[in-house]
């Protein structure tokens, strides 16, 4: 347990500090830097790699430290008063004063120094069994914790592909714009697309076979700048870096910093796949992009337990957000990729 206690402290460190610099340099070094940085916080978090962010154990007095300490008390005194022999008396005096004189203490039993305890607990100040016991107890309470929590991502996640499949259909009506898109995003492996009842807004879901859900009223004019976003996702593999993050909240569930961490990298999957797209749009498809993230905020998001779904929007905070990186979108120079790589560089080499 002090190893997860080390390894959440120290997650919650790194956390802070990235939240910091992604406010001061995330528009200077690029959104996709913003969102691939946080892996150092995740692996930080699940790794357990000895670091300067590991705390240093602490460990109590073991079995018989005491014991050690009343031996070099007991020579201490010993060595300054005499033995009660009687050569050790001057001469001239009488031998009933050198047996009256004082006598080494004989050493106190151990029994006797802890009675209530029964001697000196194994361990130190706390008894071994003791904190044996207290230790598998927080332990079985973490691990339970944890196990129902991603037992209950994960269950609610097959529901909602389920209650996709089972109520949706797979389509070839968009294929062309699908495929144009794939396309455009270096994306050789076409992914399927389902229309379903299910979804009110399109999302890229599934983990190792990845489908692209569509609702029922979606629009063939917006379906190439919906594919492209979507496959942008997929080709990134987005979802197993989402898993990994649901991973690390499940395991440090106590610590809310790690909620935090969630939401900061769900904004930045977002703003980097943006910024991903609108590299390949010119000026007026700029615009139509725009719209079709307008569109999708008069909407709703995806449908309820699909927690690992990767919406195209998700509040209109978000999207002001969203549609102003769009708007004054710069390419960055060769000096802000070197300054992202060396700040990234040297907070790895600090976490891990």
């Amino acid at each position: 347990m002090s190893i997860l206690l080390s390894l959440s402290l120290s997650g919650v460190v790194l956390t802070l500090v990235l939240l910091a610099l992604t406010r001061l340099l995330g528009r200077r070094l690029g959104r996709r830097w913003q969102y691939y940085v946080w892996g150092i916080v995740v692996l930080r978090l699940l790794l357990p790699i000895p670091g300067p962010g590991v705390l240093p154990a602490m460990p109590l007095p073991q079995a018989g430290a005491f014991g050690a300490v009343s031996e070099t008390a007991e020579k201490s005194m010993s060595a300054g008063i005499p033995d009660n022999t009687n050569p050790s008396v001057p001469a001239g005096i009488p031998d009933h004063i050198g047996q009256s004189m004082p006598t080494r203490p004989s050493p106190v039993p151990q029994s006797a120094a802890w009675p209530l305890a029964g001697g000196v607990p194994d361990g130190g100040f706390i008894p071994a069994g003791t904190a044996a016991a207290l230790s598998a107890l927080l332990a079985g309470i973490w691990l339970a914790v944890a196990a129902v929590m991603f037992g209950k991502k994960l269950w609610n996640y097959r529901r909602a592909l389920k209650l996709l499949r089972r109520n949706g259909n797979k389509t070839e009506a968009f294929r062309e714009a699908l495929s144009d898109a794939c396309r455009d995003c270096g994306m050789k492996r076409l992914p399927q697309i389902w229309i379903s009842p299910c979804v009110s807004s399109h999302a890229a879901v599934g983990l190792f076979q990845p489908m692209i859900a569509v609702p029922l009223d979606f629009s063939a004019d917006q379906a190439y700048y919906v594919f492209l976003h979507e496959a942008t996702h997929i080709r990134r593999r987005d979802a197993l870096y989402k898993w990994t993050v649901e991973i690390a909240v499940c395991v440090h569930w106590f610590n809310p910093v790690v909620r935090l961490l969630r939401k900061e990298i769900a904004r930045a999957c977002e703003l980097s796949c943006d910024e991903a797209v609108i590299r390949r749009l010119d000026g007026e498809r700029k615009r139509i992009y725009g719209n079709v993230l307008l569109d999708t905020l008069r909407s709703h998001i995806a449908p309820s337990g699909a927690e690992m779904a990767l919406p195209l929007s998700e509040n209109a905070k978000w999207m002001k957000e969203r549609l102003g990186e769009i708007m004054g979108f710069k390419r960055r120079s060769r000096g802000s990729a070197f300054a992202a790589a060396a700040v990234s560089a040297v907070l790895a080499g600090a976490a891990l």
